[in-house]
């Protein structure tokens, strides 16, 4: 009696853990992702404004998304100079990033913008 109770005690926990990883998934990664972006915008930014060169700047960007195991989705300097970035990072799923009306949901891609910085 108390045996079967607490295997469906266990068994609830471990279905609710489960689907709590599951669904939390893509908001744990937007949110490293968010500190990722801002890095990265931040950083290419102060290249741009030391050196002058975008290309320097984006290869800043590309280093710091490598580092951080993200990907660069797009990187351009505005017209006021401002570095604007977007970072993407694929959540990880057992389950639901194979159900198609949810896909979307474990591609998280942040974006952020720095303005250069005087130096």
């Amino acid at each position: 009696m108390i045996s079967r109770f607490l295997a469906k005690v266990v068994i609830s926990i471990a279905v609710l853990g489960f689907a709590a990883v599951e669904l939390g998934s893509p908001l744990i990664v937007r949110v490293q992702l968010d500190g990722v972006a801002h890095d990265v915008a931040d950083e290419s930014a102060l290249t741009l404004s030391r050196s002058g060169d975008a290309s320097q700047a984006r290869a800043t960007a590309e280093q710091i998304v490598l580092d951080r195991d993200a990907s660069l989705r797009s990187f351009a300097i505005d017209g006021a100079r401002t570095v604007n970035v977007t970072v993407a990072r694929e959540a990880p799923s057992l389950v639901l990033k194979k159900v198609d009306k949810v896909r979307s949901w474990y591609d998280v891609s942040v974006t952020a913008a720095a303005p250069k910085r005087g130096v």
